[in-house]
């Protein structure tokens, strides 16, 4: 826990109490600075759970002008809690549940072939709100890989996001340990989330999203086929907060949407700069309105125009109230994607149906699933 005093000690020190981050954030809002909150987490272990109460989006870190990253601070804070009372996790048990079963043998699958060397992974929220776009996209993958394998499994980042860190690395590594000794080096995902559990602790293996590979394939269809309908298509772009720092995957959507004919008129907090959905950090388990507030921040930037987003979590999130689009919608089918609104994503036990239903055609080679080879 000595980083977590380090972390402690400095933002105590070098805070300036500017009121930047308070700005941007309900949490610091209600709470004080981040050096307020330092300092009685130093005076008061106990106060640790102030930090379940942080998004962990990262907002403050970026807003920072002295470098500070309260949001790591947050983070840190949960993992000293929960490693002197783990009991504290019992409110976020529907989540553990769900990461534990999307591990266990009724949902995970390997297709791993002699002789390949990549792999598809959707993650946990996708195959569960649209396993029609897990297909498509694996049909489209193969399309230049005809040797890519799939893997329906979960990175764990629900551990991690909750301070558990020897259950989160305990399961990641066995499964980066799973991926390389059967020859894999790259994975290519379309969950933001688990770009950033990939990118961050799995140094053995490549890991890129499939909307880079979209991008550079651009000469595929469905990319060239535009549905020119001019300035009347004005959407607007969500960026998962946990892909903040990667502008590449940022701008790889943008251009998959001006591609199609979209034109994209930025939010005020987008890119590097955007807001959470409300999602992160599973804050809606212990404080439903404050994960809200989130929500209604995006609400009122986009102004009642459509918005695109990349992350199925966003997707069901912002879905329940807004008009959103998942940006593997418009692209596999522009028309039939853009006709999708109002059909919200579907949730609870619909979700592991779906899961269960999506490995079934890979296992069972049942007439409508993905062909390999």
């Amino acid at each position: 826990m000595d980083s977590y005093k380090r972390l402690l000690n400095g933002i105590a020190a070098r805070c300036t109490d500017c009121g930047i981050c308070q700005q941007e954030c309900g949490l610091l809002r209600r709470f004080g600075t981040p050096r307020s909150i330092a300092d009685r987490l130093i005076s008061d272990k106990s106060s640790s759970r102030i930090g379940f109460l942080c998004n962990l989006c990262g907002l403050c870190t970026v807003v920072c002008p002295k470098g500070l990253d309260p949001s790591l601070l947050f983070l840190e804070s949960r993992r000293y809690l929960v490693a002197h009372n783990p009991e504290i996790l019992k409110p976020f048990g529907p989540l553990r549940r769900f990461e534990t079963l999307g591990k266990g043998r009724l949902f995970s699958y390997f297709l791993i072939k002699p002789g390949t060397r990549r792999i598809f992974f959707p993650g946990c929220s996708l195959p569960g709100k649209r396993p029609d776009l897990v297909i498509k996209a694996y049909k489209f993958l193969k399309l230049f890989d005809p040797t890519l394998g799939i893997v329906l499994d979960c990175c764990s980042k629900p551990s991690h996001d909750l301070g558990d860190s020897g259950t989160f690395f305990t399961r990641f590594q066995r499964l980066c340990h799973r991926l390389k000794h059967t020859g894999i080096g790259e994975v290519i995902v379309a969950c933001p989330n688990c770009y950033r559990v990939f990118k961050g602790y799995c140094n053995t293996l490549k890991v890129k999203t499939i909307y880079e590979i979209i991008l550079e394939n651009a000469h595929l269809e469905p990319i060239n086929s535009k549905i020119n309908m001019g300035d009347s298509l004005v959407v607007t772009v969500h960026d998962p907060c946990s892909i903040r720092p990667y502008e590449h995957i940022h701008s790889a959507v943008r251009s998959i949407l001006s591609g199609l004919g979209f034109r994209v008129v930025e939010m005020k907090h987008s890119h590097n700069k955007t807001f959470c959905c409300g999602e992160g950090g599973a804050v809606r388990f212990i404080d439903r309105g404050l994960s809200a507030l989130w929500k209604e921040k995006r609400k009122k930037e986009a102004q009642e125009r459509p918005i695109v987003t990349y992350c199925a979590g966003c997707l069901s999130i912002l879905g329940q109230d807004l008009r959103v689009y998942h940006v593997l919608d418009l692209y596999f089918s522009p028309r039939k994607g853009l006709d999708h609104h109002g059909k919200r994503p579907p949730r609870g036990l619909k979700t592991y149906l779906n899961r269960l239903y999506l490995k079934a055609l890979f296992t069972l080679d049942l007439p409508w699933s993905p062909k390999e080879g």
